[in-house]
């Protein structure tokens, strides 16, 4: 629908007639006086006339359209408007992407001051009239609040919306511009989503678009940037045995997030010094990957952190890890005296042999007597009499890092495993004893072991075809299960020593009791390597290995009962120091932290003393840099203006909204039509002359 932008210069069209008026002041007629000597040549005359007065209109005309091109030219008309409604106030919701991604370089400035600018170039294309929402796709306290407020163009404040470590969720903030937007009574909606539309942040977009009524017109403005940039997506403890004194090895993933290849450095830190570095040359297919072995001289708890050198995206150039050495390794063993004879004498060969274990031995009625708690790992071979509380303790011992070893024992009951133990452990029911009488073989024995499980690596270093594997003469058979992992396996496919999973807690499950009469396993120079590595394995669950935490999620720390929640502070890694309670949680305390808004280290500490460490990193989510926007865009099913850069947004969206001017085609055939009229008015007639 063709319309104009300066209407009152149309008035300008009165002065297409002054070629006219001047034309025809120059048509005066005069008085003619024919002499009869000269009357011969007005034949001659008469053809030249003709072509002079042909010259005179053509120029009147091209004069005539020199003035009203000049005219329309001014007066900025447009064709093909969208908005019959466009006197009428806009309601408009700016959706700005300010994510970690944001923050990468483009030249000299981030991409999230090239979307501020942009922020600021659309509020220049609203009247005071038009109401106006800025939301983030980094959700704030704000912008979750039941009483957003419609704003005028002029108080909307681009301070409200700072760049963020947490994920980018476009989807969710989508949502909720759309329902704002639908919920107000408007002929002219607006909806401007400014972002990288980088990873899976973009999910389902199109989707959300197509809910939307047809009076929504929406704008994406794609930001970009072609700046080399790496970044590191694992930091990753392999090791899963830790000592004090020994060599621990550090995994560390580095990624290429451009098409452009070289090589970067890769420095790793412990406790803030350097202790490795290396270079490496990820591709933008191919991760990298390098592993350092990193000796640790102290126990207690231990941060660290890996490191590229600065590219155009810092915040992804570093990501935290941490650990716990104990001190000593307490050891709780539950059974009678001849079930834990040989176990009991292994723990305390190792620690003549340097190892950091501590044992206490206690019989199942002394349960009572003792609080698990107390102990970093559990060894079971007898089950107490009120088997359904124990069992309740044991799973929220485990379950907050505790380590079990469940060797059942001669007096092992079957039936009060299954109806308490099995179902709070999450493990399998122990379907009967098996006897190699029963299987007309004297003994049966070890056909496979994993010895890539931490409860075996190095253990043995010379061929494992010239282990002397134990002779096993009875054994526990088991369900078959999915939840756990069976580490050793006998030669008939039945396992002997699996693993299970509670929690953050290791579960050791070993299906022969630790007696002759069982096998002679205890016999065995692998018996003593193993119960050191098991109980150094177990109580691994109270390290934080798993790289998982990470910024925006809510930080938990799990104590035991005997530490009171007073007094209780978590110390940010920018330095600060919030107060925290803790909560009774079953046969636990549990304090929470919701202000996880950095990567890095987070500590909880009581009356000075560090109790719990936990390293929160950005979400790997926002190191996928492959931009999705392109496929969401084909998706669109309403219209929508794909705004060009940020320079022209301002002319794309009044172009949207008003439609194409054409003052510039206007422009260009006034200059056209004045060369015209310079070349034929230099053009002579013989008339003339």
């Amino acid at each position: 629908m063709p319309g104009f932008l300066n209407s009152a210069a149309l008035f300008g069209l009165f002065a297409a007639a002054i070629p006219l008026i001047v034309h025809l002041l120059n048509r005066r007629r005069r008085h003619i006086v024919e002499f009869s000597t000269l009357r011969f040549l007005k034949q001659l005359e008469k053809k030249e006339m003709n072509r002079l007065r042909l010259k005179r209109l053509l120029l009147l005309l091209i004069r005539t359209l020199i003035v009203i091109s000049i005219v329309l030219s001014f007066s900025r008309p447009t064709i093909r408007g969208y908005l019959p409604g466009a006197e009428l106030s806009t309601n408009a919701v700016i959706l700005l992407d300010n994510s970690l991604s944001m923050q990468i370089l483009n030249e000299e400035m981030s991409l999230f001051d090239e979307s501020t600018q942009a922020v600021t170039e659309i509020l220049g294309t609203f009247n005071k009239n038009d109401r106006l929402i800025l939301l983030s796709s980094v959700q704030n306290e704000r912008d979750v609040s039941a009483d957003i407020k419609w704003s005028s163009p002029a108080n909307i404040d681009l301070e409200d919306v700072n760049i963020s470590y947490r994920s980018s969720d476009l989807k969710s903030a989508l949502q909720k511009s759309i329902k704002l937007l639908n919920n107000k009574k408007s002929a002219n909606k607006e909806l401007f989503i400014i972002s990288d539309f980088q990873g899976k942040s973009v999910v389902n977009i199109d989707n959300n678009i197509d809910k939307t009524t047809n009076d929504l017109h929406v704008y994406l403005l794609k930001m970009t940037s072609n700046e080399l940039n790496y970044s590191i997506s694992r930091a990753d403890v392999i090791s899963k045995v830790l000592r004090e004194g020994s060599s621990v090895r550090i995994g560390i993933e580095v990624r290429s997030n451009s098409e452009e290849n070289n090589e970067v450095r890769l420095e790793l830190f412990i406790e803030g010094t350097r202790v490795g570095q290396t270079i490496l040359n990820p591709t933008s297919q191919n991760a990298a990957i390098s592993n350092f072995s990193v000796p640790i001289k102290r126990s207690g708890f231990i941060s660290g952190f890996a490191e590229l050198e600065d590219d155009a995206l810092k915040a992804d150039n570093r990501r935290y890890f941490n650990l716990y050495i104990p001190e000593q390794i307490r050891v709780l063993a539950i059974g009678s005296e001849n079930d834990l004879f040989f176990t009991a004498a292994a723990i305390r060969t190792s620690l003549k042999n340097g190892a950091r274990s501590e044992l206490k031995v206690i019989k199942p009625s002394e349960i009572n007597r003792v609080h698990l708690d107390d102990f970093d790992v559990i060894l079971l071979s007898a089950l107490p009499e009120q088997s359904d509380r124990f069992a309740q303790q044991l799973k929220e011992y485990v379950k907050i890092g505790g380590g079990l070893l469940l060797f059942p024992g001669n007096g092992f009951d079957i039936e009060k495993y299954n109806d308490s133990f099995s179902s709070e452990l999450n493990m399998p029911k122990i379907n009967g004893i098996a006897r190699s009488d029963d299987l007309l073989e004297e003994y049966t024995t070890i056909g496979t072991i994993d010895w890539n499980h931490p409860l075996f690596a190095g253990i043995f270093s010379g061929d494992e075809s010239d282990l002397n594997y134990p002779q096993i003469k009875k054994y526990y058979t088991i369900e078959e299960h999915t939840n756990g992992e069976d580490i050793a396996i006998l030669v008939n496919d039945k396992p002997f020593i699996s693993e299970f999973r509670l929690g953050e807690g290791h579960i050791i499950f070993m299906l022969t009791a630790p007696s002759l009469d069982w096998s002679d396993f205890p016999l065995k120079g692998l018996w003593v390597p193993f119960i050191s590595r098991a109980v150094e394995y177990a109580m691994t669950g109270q390290s934080s290995f798993v790289d998982t935490v990470r910024v925006g999620s809510d930080l938990s720390f799990d104590m035991d009962l005997k530490k009171p929640g007073n007094n209780l502070m978590v110390k940010t890694p920018n330095g600060k120091s919030y107060a925290i309670l803790a909560e009774a949680k079953g046969n636990k305390f549990q304090a929470r932290f919701d202000k996880v808004d950095l990567p890095g280290i987070y500590r909880l500490i009581q009356d000075d003393k560090l109790l719990k460490m936990k390293s929160v990193n950005i979400d790997r989510k926002e190191l996928i840099w492959e931009s999705e926007f392109n496929q969401y865009l084909n998706e669109f099913k309403n219209g929508f203006v794909k705004v060009s850069s940020v320079s022209e947004i301002g002319q794309d969206i009044r172009e949207s909204r008003v439609g194409i001017e054409l003052w510039r085609f206007f422009a260009l055939v006034a200059f056209i039509l004045l060369i015209a009229e310079m070349v034929i008015q230099n053009v002579k007639i013989d008339k003339e002359e």
